[in-house]
């Protein structure tokens, strides 16, 4: 079965974070507990919360004060910045294996499949069976969602509201008819004042959207309507690009947790280091380096910073690495672990199919433009 047109897959997982949370304690599965930023006590405010933890009805960013108050029992956690990280790399990574266009938003992963039919046969959905099954085994997520359709747009809202556990496909031309179907109370990724909106205009389906013009969506939600009225009709808006960057990242796992600044810059000193290593066995200059910093309390922190002229001359860096220390550090609780990395351009596309017969790369000179006296003398 051939499905050519079917150019974008969406791999959705539904409570990304409460799942990382789950496979790190797993005693808590189908038990009620919530995700929240300790940083500010017991004003922090709730980021998230299990299924059986809605079941009790407790309010969306309830203040830690009234849950305690409130639920007493519940378990309150947070998130774990680190694993989660380390899970959406894995994915990164199986991504860059199957297509060099892919992007990771809001708990999804986008892949442009465009051009992949020699590595991945003809067939999406069976080809598709098998990344779902790898991607689980990888990673250790049991609810992962997967759609594909000939728009990222449709294949997004597919994947988010399916709640089959097998991939769907969504057939060129269908597209309309299967996003008709989809309630849009399932839409979390819109605004509350959005829904309210629906809620006043009774409007409840996306074959609800779909009826009304695209006028009308302009002047009853604003700014949202176009992007209303594209998502309704399965246009795209935000096509999926192709990696242009090739990131080396240096980090440290620090023995325990440390306050003194003295000792901070030795670490860095110590980073700068490897990563300048790193760029000239990769025989690679950079401009751009990115610092970011990990606190005790799972809050993160990052600078970039871009240099004129290209180096990995580690004595060239060394002051620059640690200005943008000094710029970011704050001595609010003790740092856990530091990244520095380094950016590099370099071209890959994905919007053609590099194994075609008739694909030749050209490089193309760009034209002069001609004075006025140069024409007058011709």
């Amino acid at each position: 079965m051939s499905n050519n047109n079917i150019r974008y897959c969406c791999v959705h997982i539904p409570g990304f974070r409460l799942q990382i949370t789950e496979l790190e304690h797993p005693e808590l599965l189908g038990k009620p507990f919530v995700l929240a930023y300790m940083a500010q006590g017991l004003q922090a405010m709730s980021e998230n919360m299990s299924v059986a933890a809605r079941r009790l009805r407790i309010p969306k960013g309830i203040k830690l004060t009234e849950l305690q108050e409130r639920w007493p029992s519940v378990p309150v956690l947070a998130p774990d910045i680190e694993k989660e990280e380390l899970c959406v790399a894995s994915l990164l990574h199986l991504a860059d294996s199957q297509t060099p266009a892919y992007t990771w938003e809001r708990d999804s992963l986008f892949l442009d499949l465009t051009g992949t039919q020699r590595l991945h046969g003809h067939d999406r959905l069976a080809w598709a069976h098998g990344f779902l099954e790898t991607l689980k085994q990888n990673t250790g997520l049991k609810q992962i969602r997967m759609a594909l359709a000939s728009t990222r747009s449709a294949a997004e809202l597919i994947a988010i509201s399916t709640r089959h556990s097998s991939p769907m496909l969504c057939p060129l031309g269908l597209e309309r008819e299967w996003l008709a179907k989809i309630p849009l109370r399932l839409l979390t990724v819109l605004e509350a004042r959005i829904h309210t909106r629906f809620h006043l205009y009774n409007l409840h389906s996306m074959g609800d959207l779909q009826k009304l013009d695209r006028h009308f969506l302009q002047i009853h939600f604003g700014p949202a309507g176009e992007h209303l009225y594209a998502m309704a009709q399965g246009l795209d808006l935000q096509p999926t690009q192709p990696t242009t960057q090739c990131e080396w990242i240096v980090q440290t796992q620090l023995i325990s947790d440390i306050h003194l600044e003295c000792v901070i810059k030795t670490e860095l000193g110590q980073l700068g280091e490897q990563l300048s290593s790193l760029l000239q066995v990769k025989h690679a200059e950079s401009k751009e380096f990115k610092l970011r910093i990990l606190y005790a309390d799972g809050q993160s922190i990052e600078t970039s910073k871009n240099i004129a002229q290209a180096t990995n001359n580690f004595l060239l860096l060394q002051n620059i690495f640690e200005d943008m220390l000094v710029h970011i550090f704050q001595k609010r609780t003790a740092i856990r672990r530091m990244e520095l990395s380094a950016l590099q351009p370099k071209i890959r596309s994905a919007q053609i199919d590099l194994f075609s017969a008739d694909n030749t790369c050209t490089q193309t000179t760009p034209r002069k433009r001609k004075s006025k006296q140069e024409i007058a003398i011709a």
